[in-house]
């Protein structure tokens, strides 16, 4: 076997190995996205989420069936509470994992914050979270948000925002283990 021949298992098992890793060059913009995040936790009860706004987008890190699996996203928070937001929702594998496993972990300007999220059901999540959003992406300042003149129908994109509150989670987890539930 040539030196060449044998360098070629060695480098498909180390790229197979390399999310076991538990941190490294991945994450949602490293050079092999969707791994784990890799920053300080912070082990502080958060009370107030208002600091996220100052951060376009966040790092959520999720549980799959195998390995942890991160993405960016939209944030926002209202009245001191964080709130996540998944464009069609029901297509991303995140979602689906969180929806397995609502423990996840956020990264918000460097730092990791355990949290548990609940998916909103109602079509609106709320005139505070609407007004957030508005401020925050749009530059718009509303005093009152009002709701759409009619429901939209399957398909339209206005109802395909899934949105879901992040909870401090006293169960403090570091990310070492391998993703499955617990």
């Amino acid at each position: 076997m040539t030196l060449r021949a044998a360098a070629v298992p060695a480098f498909l098992l180390l790229l197979l190995l390399l999310p076991l890793a538990g941190c490294g060059p991945w994450g949602p913009l490293g050079v092999v996205p969707g791994g784990p995040l890799c920053c300080d936790q912070v082990e502080e009860p958060v009370r107030d989420w208002s600091f996220s706004d100052a951060y376009p987008l966040i790092a959520i890190e999720t549980r799959g069936r195998f390995f942890r699996h991160s993405v960016t996203a939209v944030c926002v928070s209202a009245d001191g509470e964080l709130y996540l937001m998944a464009r069609r929702g029901g297509e991303k594998r995140w979602v689906h994992n969180l929806m397995a496993d609502p423990r996840v972990r956020v990264e918000i300007g460097g730092r990791i914050y355990p949290v548990r999220v609940t998916r909103l059901t109602e079509t609106l999540p709320g005139e505070p979270v609407a007004r957030a959003f508005l401020r925050k992406y749009v530059g718009l300042e509303a005093d009152e948000v009002r709701s759409l003149p009619e429901v939209p129908g399957e398909g339209d994109e206005r109802i395909e925002v899934w949105t879901f509150r992040a909870l401090w989670d006293d169960a403090t987890d570091d990310g070492t283990d391998d993703g499955g539930a617990s």
